[in-house]
């Protein structure tokens, strides 16, 4: 008899420095990894509910992984051990906290809980950068969390947030938290599942909706060319699906992954 390792994957990700090296964090079985690809070569890594893992593409050894509501990890020896991490016990974090490196600079990390951190030292200590993104805390469910975030590949200093509670943000500075604008005024007030930075142009992103929640037919993708000023629904003949992320083929403009 064959045991089979099967699990469900929230997220997946490739080592850049070893690409047979794959983990992914998973449904209440933390994170697992299969250094050599082999079929039956998984192990826990990190406990938990599992999510987002990232790995820094310049210095293998500094490695990130995370759990519910805020769990975050680093590691400095390439996965064989974590260390909590996360900037704040007092926050409140998404069920699948979001935080991203730099896309110039990976020592650079930011991470939602309500409000945005950076850190400059590979997630060793962190700084805050924003206030409160959400409207609010709403009890008792445990909403009022940001969602998703991005950094501008070509311009760093552009970072965009997302939030459960319908609010999309732009930071055009990079820092400072004051600096942050509202963008969605006149875009669905649904789960913002994903907010991406186009890799041509600094000044486009998009943003996808779940609508979970909702039983109304609205648009689920939307492409902005001007920072969020304005935004096209590019949804085209997509069904009334919740929309859980979006790629932009950074090889052919024009392109997108749903």
């Amino acid at each position: 008899v064959m045991t089979l390792p099967i699990t469900q994957f929230y997220t997946c990700e490739v080592n850049p420095h070893n690409t047979v090296d794959i983990m992914g964090g998973t449904q209440d079985r933390g994170t697992q990894r299969s250094s050599s690809g082999d079929f039956m070569g998984w192990k826990s890594i990190y406990g938990g509910d599992g999510f987002i893992v990232r790995i820094n593409p310049v210095e293998e050894r500094y490695m990130y992984a995370a759990s519910q509501r805020g769990g975050f990890s680093r590691s400095t020896n390439g996965g064989s051990s974590f260390r909590s991490a996360y900037p704040s016990g007092s926050d409140r974090y998404n069920w699948k906290t979001p935080y991203v490196l730099d896309p110039k600079d990976p020592s650079i990390l930011y991470l939602g809980s309500h409000r945005v951190y950076k850190s400059t030292n590979h997630a060793k200590t962190w700084s805050l950068l924003s206030s409160d993104l959400t409207n609010g805390d709403q009890p008792p469910w445990n909403y009022g969390t940001i969602t998703t975030l991005a950094v501008s590949p070509v311009n760093t200093d552009i970072i965009y947030a997302g939030t459960d509670d319908g609010n999309v943000w732009v930071n055009s500075e990079g820092s400072g938290i004051n600096n942050w604008t509202k963008i969605s005024d006149n875009l669905p007030v649904r789960w913002v599942s994903c907010v991406a930075a186009d890799p041509y142009d600094e000044n486009t992103a998009y943003v996808t909706y779940t609508g979970i929640r909702y039983y109304d037919y609205v648009p689920h993708v939307f492409r902005t060319n001007d920072k969020g000023l304005t935004w096209t629904d590019i949804s085209a003949n997509l069904p009334d699906f919740p929309v859980n992320n979006i790629q932009i083929d950074p090889d052919l403009p024009n392109t997108y992954y749903v």
